[in-house]
């Protein structure tokens, strides 16, 4: 211990005596470490962070999963049904409880005389809350028979974010009555602040027992009166579970696809080529987010030269130095100092190098955080985009940092301490073996030349395809154009009415003074929304093994 703390002893006089290397080679490592800790944040968030609630890792997420499907910029991965979900909870023995949830657009009013708002909440299983471990900030969750009798229980819980901004944080909500849909609801408990809903980055504004959907969602005159929690077919549910104590992901995967199996054969005309699939939520994460994915990987490739250059840069600078410091080298391997303990003292230069640069680079981080924090996606669905240096992010800055010693400090330190000793003795400082530094130096320079234009020329052509993706080939003018969404059922309309109002919409849009044309869509251009159809295309012959294709599709008015 003693030895070390010399060492860390010498390291800072070394570096205090040489204020300029120094500074060069922290501002360098800061700035690649900053990137690749700030790129990891955003992956980290994204795809890897774990729900807010006690014991994250024993929370699994179910899937669908289809078996000959081709895709078309869609996921192999889906929801479950709620029958299959109901199946799967009443037969499973690998999870001591499972809960269904569903993203739901409500209509909010705090009063009844108040036009509604459309607010992003979820209909989710009575044991929700005791699922995830979940304690309400104020009031309680629901209990198991307030999601039992399908429109009895008109009970909600709210969100944080909806509690303080539209209750300013009154305690004394628990008990009132507000209107979903211009129906009644008891308010019975506030969810805490850390907690936003079944997925880490979509914000659920309130929380309502799924027998409640058919009564929020009327069947309309020439609609099916089947109830959508009866539709086998219809797979919108996110479905979490708890494991048990001892039972490993693994077991509960097998059991889950047993019992796929049995729900394909009495079931053959939802379930045949449907199976469930178990796995982390970090793991469903990656699965159904296969662009980001793709995106995150680019980013981190290009963050990762950064870091190379930045080592080499560092690496050059040591190695420069190292002439500088042959003779000193020379002197101690000539007076009995092992090479061994030469390299550790050097390594340990290096080591402080890259601990302050990793400090600095946190600095970088940090503000590279803020910038991902502060994109905003123009649409309804209200995504948390709080991207924050975690205790996951800091323990890969200080992996990278220790990292680069290896990157840029090893090889310097091999070379500085095989010398020959003759020479660097008699030189009086020129290190031996100049040529072959020299050539080393040199290839190091070209190394961070060919990073830097690899950047360069990426960010050059990433900068004109987006431009052009934007501003110019998106086949549809981006300029003068206004939107805005609207759902009348929220209000409890008729279909009749709902086709009546978005029909007077559209006339009365159309006749507005400065309005060239006017036009409906059920989700906007380049802006996610649009649902996801499984088609069989006629005439066409699909792969062997392909049974329908997958695609995104819309639906608009005429013009």
């Amino acid at each position: 211990m003693s030895t070390l703390f010399q060492d860390l002893r010498y390291a800072l006089r070394a570096l205090r005596h040489n204020p300029g290397f120094a500074l060069v080679a922290i501002l360098s490592l800061a700035l690649g470490i900053g990137a690749n800790a700030a790129i990891f944040s955003l992956a980290y968030f994204f795809l890897l962070r774990p729900l807010p609630v006690p014991n994250a890792s024993g929370v699994m997420v179910v899937q669908s999963q289809f078996r000959g499907e081709s895709l078309v910029g869609l996921t192999a991965y889906s929801p479950v049904s709620y029958p299959d979900f109901d199946d799967l909870r009443r037969r499973s023995h690998s999870f001591a409880g499972l809960t269904a949830s569903q993203y739901f657009e409500f209509g909010f009013a705090p009063d009844k005389a108040e036009l509604p708002r459309m607010r992003f909440g979820a209909l989710v299983s009575g044991n929700f809350f005791d699922v995830l471990g979940v304690h309400p900030e104020l009031g309680r969750g629901f209990r198991a028979d307030e999601d039992k009798v399908r429109g009895r229980d008109a009970v909600v819980v709210l969100g944080h974010e909806l509690w303080t901004t539209e209750f300013a944080s009154d305690p004394v909500v628990i008990g009132k009555t507000i209107f979903l849909n211009g129906l009644p609801f008891a308010v019975i408990g506030v969810t805490p602040e850390s907690f936003h809903g079944p997925n880490a980055y979509l914000r659920a504004d309130l929380y309502v027992p799924l027998a409640m959907e058919p009564t929020l969602q009327p069947r309309q005159p020439g609609e099916s009166q089947e109830d959508e929690l009866d539709v086998r077919g219809l797979r919108v549910m996110m479905v979490h579970g708890r494991l048990r104590p001892g039972v490993r992901v693994g077991q509960a995967a097998a059991e889950a696809r047993v019992i796929s199996q049995q729900l394909a054969q009495a079931y053959p005309k939802t379930n045949s080529t449907c199976s469930l699939e178990v796995a982390t939520y970090a793991r469903a994460q990656i699965q159904s987010l296969p662009m980001l994915n793709m995106l995150v990987l680019v980013m981190s490739a290009l963050a990762a030269v950064v870091l190379l250059i930045a080592c080499a840069n560092v690496m050059n600078l040591m190695l420069s130095r190292a002439s500088a410091r042959s003779r000193e080298i020379a002197v101690r391997l000539a007076i009995g100092a092992g090479r061994g303990r030469l390299v550790r003292q050097l390594l340990t230069e290096s080591l402080v190098i890259a601990i302050s640069g990793g400090a600095l680079g946190l600095l970088v981080a940090q503000a590279g955080a803020d910038l991902f924090s502060q994109f905003r996606i123009p649409i309804d669905i209200p995504l948390v985009v709080d991207v924050k240096l975690d205790p996951g992010v800091l323990l890969f800055a200080l992996l990278i940092s220790m990292l680069s010693v290896v990157l840029f400090g090893l090889a310097p330190a091999l070379q500085s301490t095989n010398p020959d000793l003759i020479r660097a003795l008699k030189s009086g400082g020129a290190a031996s073996g100049r040529r072959r530094r020299l050539l080393g130096r040199n290839a190091l320079v070209i190394a961070q030349v060919a990073g830097s234009l690899l950047l360069l020329v990426f960010a050059t052509q990433a900068y004109r395809g987006a431009r052009r993706t934007l501003f110019s080939a998106v086949g549809f003018r981006t300029t003068h154009i206004l939107t805005a969404s609207f759902n009348p059922t929220l209000a409890r309309d008729s279909r009749k009415q709902a086709q009546e109002f978005y029909r007077k919409l559209l006339d009365q849009a159309r006749t507005l003074t400065g309005v060239k044309s006017a036009a409906l869509a059920q989700a906007l251009p380049m802006i996610p929304g649009s649902p996801g159809v499984r088609i069989v295309p006629e005439g066409v012959q699909l792969p062997v093994g392909t049974e329908a294709v997958s695609v995104l599709a819309n639906i608009v008015t005429d013009g």
